[in-house]
């Protein structure tokens, strides 16, 4: 019997990770490489080509899946700003599934933080755990979606929210969260890197202070559109590199909202969940087709 296969992929502003898996989870093949935001349709083919590559003599390419630093508007269209603003408007998914010669409704592409919630949802399901939570990236931007026991993913932008007067974020607003705690705010406003920020003392306490109320404000809202927080999971280089100061975040979290306050825990599949969530999300294209 020919195996299934699906091709995935992960596209951020400077990078991309696709991969081709089996029915089983089984890694085919990998390429990765750069992103040219000004060459779309360069970029489309090079992932196009990367999957095909790989699934050559390796079995059927059933379906695609893809995860892209982007909301995701009508029809698929990305809708952005930053590092993928030329995009705005394309059909991503589509355009992926048309290269690699799969009908539209077997392509499909989610928001990179709703693919990790699609993932997160997924193991949950396989492990019998039924809870509400709320995935997020703390890296050189801070990004994440909610996401229900009843398998719906909510809609945020933690890192645009506002936090306190002070400081640019890189997004060109002020006062944003990502302006205090995300790797590009620090080198923005201060000229360094994160983990040379938090080697002082001073700004290792300001960081847990702004983390801490920043994390209260995003369960109390979520709370508030429908979306409790039984968990908060992380990922990202910040948030996995500074295990002492977000205990300390979660401890002041704790001491603030009591028995409401949501478990600190790390993101499953943790920097795969967006390949793992596209990887899901094109499992069930090629069901439903």
């Amino acid at each position: 019997m020919t195996e299934r296969l699906y091709g995935v992929a992960d596209v951020g502003g400077t990078y991309r990770r696709v991969e081709v898996w089996n029915d089983g989870m089984e890694l085919v093949g990998q390429a990765n490489g750069t992103v040219h935001p000004e060459d779309y349709e360069g970029t489309v083919r090079s992932i196009a080509d990367s999957i095909l590559q790989i699934a050559d003599g390796n079995g059927e390419l059933v379906a695609v899946g893809t995860a892209v630093a982007s909301e995701i508007g009508e029809q698929g269209r990305l809708v952005l700003g930053g590092a993928l603003s030329p995009w705005s408007g394309k059909r991503f998914g589509v355009d992926i599934g048309a290269a690699v010669g799969l009908p539209q409704e077997r392509s499909g592409t989610l928001n990179d933080m709703t693919a990790a919630a699609v993932s997160q949802l997924a193991v949950n399901q396989g492990r019998g755990i039924h809870e509400s939570g709320y995935v997020s990236t703390l890296s050189s931007g801070w990004g994440g979606k909610p996401y229900r026991r009843d398998g719906e993913v909510g809609y945020d932008s933690p890192g645009h929210a506002f936090l306190r007067d002070g400081a640019e974020c890189p997004c060109g607003g002020h006062d944003h969260t990502e302006a205090f705690l995300s790797g590009k705010g620090v080198e923005l406003n201060h000229g360094v890197q994160m983990k040379d920020w938090l080697s002082d003392r001073r700004n290792a306490r300001q960081f847990v202070t702004d983390l801490s109320i920043a994390t209260i404000t995003l369960v109390e809202r979520n709370r508030d559109e429908g979306f409790p927080i039984d968990v908060m999971r992380w990922m990202g280089g910040v948030a996995t590199g500074q295990p002492v100061l977000m205990a300390r975040a979660e401890a002041a979290v704790r001491d603030k909202l009591g028995n409401g306050a949501p478990l600190w825990e790390a993101v499953s599949f943790g920097g795969q969940a967006g390949l793992h969530g596209a990887f899901v999300e094109a499992r069930r294209l090629a069901e439903v087709a």
